[in-house]
């Protein structure tokens, strides 16, 4: 059993979802659980606001996560999955990603709203964000 994160396809991955996904699968990532769903924008503040509450950006941000459905996975693998997986997703700006990331490959390059990067996806950044975030759309599915 390997360690878990949250991995997040936003609005505008979603229309590649199932590619995505697959990708996981393709780099050896246990999807343990996923659903879609439409974040509200109390759920989007009570998400992100631990996060990045105090952004300039974070009003845009809320707004552009509530914007269209998103996907959220539990993903699990051995050895660190966050390093892992922000590995995997490359750098926020889908224009800098490194050629083979998810953002390179699905993200919207020179598209920025208010220092918004529309680059498809998300994860969580450490272990205990990850614990949490995990908690907030699964509660009580797994410790």
């Amino acid at each position: 059993m390997g360690s878990k994160s949250l991995f997040v396809i936003k609005p505008e991955g979603f229309q590649n979802r199932f590619k995505i996904l697959q990708r996981l699968i393709d780099e050896k990532f246990d999807i343990l659980i996923h659903k879609e769903l439409r974040l509200n924008k109390d759920m989007a503040y009570t998400f992100y606001s631990s996060k990045d509450k105090d952004e300039p950006w974070f009003d845009d941000y809320l707004n552009h996560m509530c914007s269209g459905k998103i996907v959220v996975i539990v993903v699990e693998k051995e050895g660190d999955v966050v390093v892992k997986l922000l590995d995997l997703i490359g750098a926020k700006d889908p224009a800098l990603a490194e050629v083979g990331s998810i953002r390179k490959e699905y993200g919207i390059p020179g598209i920025q709203k208010n220092g918004i990067y529309f680059n498809a996806v998300s994860t969580s950044t450490n272990e205990e964000m990850a614990k949490k975030d995990i908690a907030f759309f699964f509660p009580g599915r797994f410790k």
